[in-house]
């Protein structure tokens, strides 16, 4: 099975990518052209939204994380969004990752977006 990807922009600084389907090693590297191409904009918040990944593989994962890397080293924040229970059982199975929040649900998204609007894009009160 292919991996369909839908982008979309939830403000003018935050992009979310839809990933639909398997998320292995092949469309992995379709997946990290595109993320490259996100994190050279003027995004600052990255969301993947792995609602609809049935499977996702170690060479993936590593993509997610460098992404999330690359985009942390810029000032900016990834997340994660509606993980289904055998993706979320492979990111709790990890020692260690990127510090990326992860979100049920799109209303938790756009409240985390808020305020991150409110605070000039830092986290806190």
């Amino acid at each position: 099975m292919s991996l369909n990807i839908h982008v979309s922009y939830d403000t003018p600084t935050a992009c979310k990518l839809e990933l639909t389907g398997r998320l292995d090693t092949n469309t992995a590297r379709s997946l990290n052209s595109l993320i490259e191409d996100i994190i050279d904009g003027q995004f600052k918040v990255l969301v993947y939204d792995l609602g609809g990944v049935e499977y996702i593989s170690d060479d993936a994962l590593n993509v997610l994380f460098k992404g999330s890397l690359q985009i942390q080293a810029r000032g900016g924040k990834a997340g994660l969004l509606r993980l289904q229970p055998q993706v979320r059982a492979q990111f709790d199975g990890l020692k260690s990752m990127p510090d990326m929040p992860v979100f049920d649900d799109e209303s938790d998204l756009h409240d985390y977006l808020a305020l991150l609007q409110k605070h000039g894009g830092r986290r806190g009160h």
